[in-house]
C-alpha cells in the first residue's frame, strides 16, 4: 500500500502533532508499506486569505523553501532512524 501524507511548511519546525502521524507512518513502513511525504508550498505562500487566522500570514518563497528543508531534515530522523 502507498500512503501519502501532506504537510504545509508554515513554520521552521515540525510539531508534536506531526510526530504522532510520522511515527505511525514509520510503523507502516516497518510493515512493508511505502510512505510518500508531500511538502506543499502553496498554502504557506498565501497564508490565510480570509484574514481570520492571524497566525497564518503569507510567507515568502524563500522562507517556505527554508522551512521545507528543515522539515525534510526532521522527518528523515523519524522515518529513517531505528
Amino acid at each position: 500500500m502507498t500512503i501519502k501524507f501532506g504537510m504545509d511548511p508554515s513554520a521552521p519546525d515540525i510539531h508534536l502533532g506531526h510526530t504522532v502521524a510520522l511515527r505511525k507512518l514509520r510503523q507502516m513502513q516497518d510493515l512493508g508499506h511505502k510512505v510518500v511525504i508531500i511538502i506543499g508550498d502553496f498554502t504557506g505562500r498565501i497564508g490565510d486569505p480570509t484574514g481570520k487566522v492571524k497566525g497564518r500570514t503569507a510567507l515568502s518563497e524563500e522562507t517556505v523553501k527554508r522551512n521545507a528543508q528543515t522539515y525534510c531534515e526532521q522527518i528523515f530522523k523519524v522515518l529513517f532512524t531505528h
